[in-house]
C-alpha cells in the first residue's frame, strides 16, 4: 500500500512538473514583459529627445556668442565718419528699422574685407537670407563709397531663428558729453523651439570728440 501511494505521489509530481506554465501565468509574464519594454523604450526616446534639445541649444548659445563678440568688436572700434560717406557727417553710429527689426551701421578701421587703405562701412540687421521662414542676423560691409552688396554674409545658421534684434542708443548725439554706448538685445529660437535672450552694452573705444 505504501509503495502504491509513493508511486502515485511521484507520478503526480512528475505530471505537475511536465505541465509547464498555465495560460494565466503566460499572460501575466507577457504583461510584465510588455510593461518593462514600454518603460525602457520611453526612457530611450526621452534620452534621445533631451540629447537633441541640448545639442540644439548649445548650437544656439555658440552662434549668439560668436555674433555678439563679432558685433561688439566692430562697435567698440567704430570711428567717427567725418566725411559722411557711410553715415551722417561726424556721427558715430546710425540706427534704422526694417520689417524684421532694428539695424546699426558704422565705420570701422577693420579692413579685412577691403583694401589696406580703405575703411569699411558695416551694418548689422535681420533678413530672411535662407528663404526658409527663419530670420537671420546679417553683416554687410562695403569699401569706402562702395555698395553694401559687396560683402554680405549671415552670422547665424538656417536652423536659428532670430526673432528680435533691438538697438538702444546712449550718447550717440554730437550735442551731449556722454561717451557713445550701444545696447544690443537679441532673442532667438533654436531648431527645437527653445528660446534664448542675450543682451550686451558696448562703449566706443575712441573718445567722442566732434572734430
Amino acid at each position: 500500500m505504501a509503495e502504491i501511494e509513493k508511486h502515485n505521489f511521484s507520478q503526480k509530481a512528475r505530471t505537475d512538473r511536465d505541465r509547464g506554465f498555465t495560460l494565466v501565468e503566460m499572460m501575466v509574464s507577457l504583461l510584465i514583459f510588455s510593461m518593462t519594454m514600454t518603460i525602457v523604450g520611453q526612457l530611450f526616446f526621452y534620452s534621445l529627445k533631451m540629447q537633441r534639445q541640448m545639442a540644439a541649444h548649445n548650437k544656439l548659445i555658440n552662434e549668439l556668442s560668436y555674433s555678439m563678440e563679432r558685433m561688439s568688436r566692430g562697435l567698440r572700434m567704430a570711428q567717427k565718419d567725418a566725411a559722411g560717406t557711410c553715415i551722417g557727417a561726424y556721427e558715430n553710429y546710425e540706427s534704422d528699422t526694417n520689417s524684421y527689426g532694428d539695424s546699426v551701421k558704422f565705420k570701422t578701421p577693420d579692413t579685412s574685407f577691403a583694401s589696406s587703405s580703405a575703411i569699411d562701412c558695416v551694418e548689422y540687421y535681420l533678413d530672411d537670407y535662407y528663404s526658409n521662414g527663419v530670420t537671420s542676423l546679417m553683416e554687410s560691409r562695403s569699401n569706402e563709397g562702395g555698395a553694401f552688396s559687396d560683402y554680405t554674409l549671415p552670422l547665424t545658421s538656417p536652423t536659428i531663428d532670430v526673432e528680435s534684434f533691438k538697438i538702444t542708443e546712449n550718447g550717440w548725439s554730437q550735442e551731449d558729453t556722454i561717451q557713445p554706448r550701444t545696447v544690443i538685445h537679441i532673442k532667438a529660437t533654436d531648431g527645437e523651439g527653445q528660446d534664448l535672450e542675450v543682451q550686451m552694452t558696448v562703449s566706443q573705444r575712441n573718445i567722442d570728440i566732434r572734430y
